[in-house]
C-alpha cells in the first residue's frame, strides 16, 4: 500500500535515511540526522504542498519516496528533484518501482514539468533504474562530493513529464 507519510512514519523514514549515511555514499551526508531534522522535513514538504509517500509490507513503512523544488529560485518552481529510498534489504522486490510510478503520477497531477536526479556514480542500481523509467543523462558532475576521504561524482538525469 502507498499512502501519504504522517509524522508516525518519520521513525522508519530516519531509519532508511541514516542507513545511507552510514553506510554508503548514495547520501552526501557525513553525520546521521536527529528525530528533529525529521520533524522539520516533514513540516517543510506539508507546507510546500510536497509529498512523502511511504509504502507498505504488512503494516509496515519499507520505503519512502518524495520531491521538492530543484533549486529555490523561483523560475524553478515546475522542475523537481526527487529521492525514492527503501530499507536495502528490500531492493528488488518491486517496492521502489511502485514508489517511482506513484511519485511520477503525482508530479504530473500537480501540473510540475520535470524531475531531476543527482546520484552518485557509485550506485549503478539507482541509475539503471532511473533510465528504466525513461530518465536521461544530463551530465556528471567530478568530485562535487567530498566523503569518508573519497571525491564523488554526481550523475543528473532527467524525465520530462
Amino acid at each position: 500500500m502507498i499512502r501519504e507519510a504522517t509524522k508516525h512514519d518519520l521513525v522508519q523514514i530516519s531509519e532508511i535515511w541514516n542507513h545511507y549515511i552510514i553506510n554508503t555514499s548514495y547520501n552526501y551526508d557525513s553525520e546521521p540526522k536527529a528525530m528533529s531534522f525529521f520533524e522539520e522535513f516533514y513540516q517543510e514538504k506539508k507546507q510546500n504542498g510536497y509529498p512523502i509517500l511511504v509504502i507498505e509490507d504488512e503494516k509496515k513503512v519499507v520505503g519512502y519516496a518524495t520531491y521538492g523544488q530543484f533549486r529555490g529560485r523561483s523560475g524553478y518552481k515546475y522542475s523537481l528533484e526527487h529521492g525514492v529510498y527503501l530499507y536495502p534489504n528490500l531492493q528488488g522486490k518491486g517496492y521502489g518501482k511502485r514508489l517511482m510510478t506513484a511519485l511520477i503520477e503525482r508530479a504530473k497531477k500537480d501540473g510540475h514539468h520535470s524531475m531531476t536526479a543527482g546520484i552518485d556514480t557509485r550506485n549503478q542500481g539507482s541509475i539503471d533504474f532511473h533510465l528504466k523509467f525513461g530518465f536521461q543523462e544530463i551530465g556528471t558532475f567530478k568530485e562535487i562530493g567530498f566523503k569518508n576521504g573519497e571525491w564523488l561524482d554526481c550523475l543528473f538525469l532527467q524525465l520530462m513529464l
